[in-house]
């Protein structure tokens, strides 16, 4: 049986092969644990092909979500798996996907103790005490997102950051996370980008490395302090591949896993102790709930609910 050390990263080709493993199955086989037709946030599990599902970045507005999917539509297949107690879960037969569940158990607590770890330092940094945010997700209200990104056409170097929605080929349109923290597991082929603020910037995939993105909670929480990344998926481009060059072809599938911790359901996103000075950035959330706090449930499903809009 493999073993999965603490640190998740260290194993890298453990967990690209698992998830490959899943998408490399047929349709009907991955269809057997279908995500539901659904966009309540209890059935944000499971598997959800090709065309299912469509980010973007707080929109609400089911004319506008429709309108969005549309005109740039998301380019990727997911399995969606929660707490593995979560009786929700959906699980492939043993037989068909031997050995995925006791690999998840493994991998989930590996990203939760590394998510607790940042929590604590985070904690720190507000001269807080070091359990306030652990004691905030002790339901371990999480999940992960195992994503496949088909092949398409590889971006030139001349391709610009900032072009408009809809006119350079996204492998996922440009978003904020919704939770707290959010552990992001690339493989070598790159695509993800951040906005710093202006343009989007390539985030080089780098062996042995976790790309970390604060979320929209905890944004909330820290006033503005961190700011809530936004980031997007693209064709990898020719500065982030160097020599590998095969502008115009169709290359590159991608596989990248995203573990999102979030805050426990019944709680308010609140200003922490020591955040009561706003920071530079405006939280994602503040226009949603300036006339009262949200609960951490009340915003996974609005944004869950416009991502899985059924038009």
């Amino acid at each position: 049986m493999d073993k999965l050390p603490l640190h998740p990263s260290k194993h890298p080709k453990l967990t690209n092969r698992h998830s490959k493993r899943f998408f490399n199955l047929d349709t009907a086989t991955k269809n057997l644990i279908p995500r539901p037709a659904s966009d309540a946030l209890e059935d944000h599990l499971g598997y959800a092909e090709y065309g299912v599902g469509h980010i973007s970045q707080l929109v609400f507005d089911e004319a506008a979500v429709e309108a969005h999917r549309i005109a740039s539509p998301d380019h990727k297949e997911t399995l969606e798996v929660g707490n593995p107690a979560n009786p929700k879960n959906q699980w492939l037969p043993e037989p068909r996907f031997p050995g995925f569940r006791a690999f998840y158990a493994r991998f989930w607590d590996a990203c939760n103790e590394v998510e607790a770890a940042l929590r604590r330092a985070l904690c720190d940094i507000l001269a807080i005490e070091s359990d306030t945010l652990c004691r905030m997700q002790s339901q371990r209200f999480g999940h992960i997102s195992f994503l496949h990104y088909p092949q398409m056409v590889l971006q030139s170097a001349s391709a610009t950051a900032t072009a408009p929605a809809g006119q350079e080929p996204r492998r996922l349109n440009a978003h904020t996370d919704y939770g707290g923290l959010t552990l992001v597991f690339q493989d070598h082929v790159g695509g993800l980008e951040v906005h710093d603020g202006a343009v989007f910037r390539p985030v080089a995939p780098k062996p042995g490395t976790i790309v970390v993105n604060v979320g929209d909670m905890l944004e909330r929480q820290s006033n503005g302090r961190w700011k809530s990344a936004l980031h997007q998926v693209v064709g990898p481009r020719e500065e982030t591949l160097g020599a590998r060059s095969d502008k115009g072809k169709l290359v590159f599938d991608r596989y990248s896993i995203a573990y999102t911790g979030a805050v426990d359901p019944e709680v308010m996103i609140e200003t922490l102790p020591g955040c009561d000075v706003p920071g530079k950035w405006r939280p994602s959330m503040a226009d949603w709930d300036q006339e009262k706090p949200v609960t951490s449930y009340e915003w996974l499903t609005k944004r869950v609910a416009a991502e899985y809009h059924q038009g």
